[in-house]
């Protein structure tokens, strides 16, 4: 997870500011990883807990992350990170989401596919949705008895899900000349790799980037 993130943070140059959003955060320790790294990021840390629960950023010197509480299933959950992008001064984001699970992994390629001003997402999937609500995943991503299989093709879906999303959101911006010219970048760059330091059988990290920041 950090490794891609330092990919992309690193060929994006030293001048280039960063808000990153680290997506249903639990206690915390991703985002406050990240503010410690890179102290000239605004970083956020996206639950549904209430604050209480979570570490106090302010109140151990780092001064450059904070806590929002928003539901990540709600309908209205791009419109609520396009809104945070705006309250931290509208710099580009970077979605993180660590081990989320089933549907949340779905919420998170909506973003940056919903939102011009996400530039990239890192993604380490956990276990699969509910059959009942897999929102059009193939049924075939659930057979056998495997489940290191169905978790190979439940992140084979998603890497799919990635593809369409960035390739639609190229084409909308494509469409609208005007965008076009202001928006050099319409086309994202891909990876998939197996993350040997994710303490975890699920150790597949997906990542999307707007082209040029974040090439090897």
């Amino acid at each position: 997870m950090l490794s891609q993130l330092r990919r992309i943070v690193n060929k994006a140059g030293p001048d280039e500011s960063f808000h990153i959003i680290d997506l249903c955060c639990g206690k915390g320790f991703l985002a406050t990883l990240v503010a410690v790294m890179y102290p000239q990021f605004k970083v956020t840390a996206v639950d549904w807990l209430e604050a209480p629960f979570l570490p106090h950023f302010n109140e151990a010197g780092i001064l450059n992350c904070d806590y929002a509480i928003l539901n990540v299933l709600a309908p209205s959950f791009s419109t609520d990170v396009d809104s945070l992008i705006d309250e931290k001064g509208g710099r580009p984001a970077i979605v993180l989401g660590m081990h989320l699970c089933g549907l949340l992994s779905f919420r998170a390629i909506q973003l940056l596919e919903d939102l011009p001003r996400v530039h990239g997402l890192v993604l380490s999937p956990c276990c699969l949705p509910n059959a009942t609500m897999a929102e059009g995943t193939p049924s075939s991503v659930y057979e056998g008895k495997k489940e290191v299989q169905k978790y190979d093709r439940w992140c084979d879906h998603l890497e799919t899900r990635i593809f369409q999303a960035t390739e639609e959101r190229r084409d909308r911006v494509a469409a609208d000349q005007e965008v076009a010219i202001r928006q050099e970048c319409t086309s994202f760059s891909r990876r998939r790799e197996v993350e040997a330091g994710i303490v975890s059988e699920k150790r597949t990290v997906l990542a999307a980037f707007l082209d040029g920041l974040g090439e090897a």
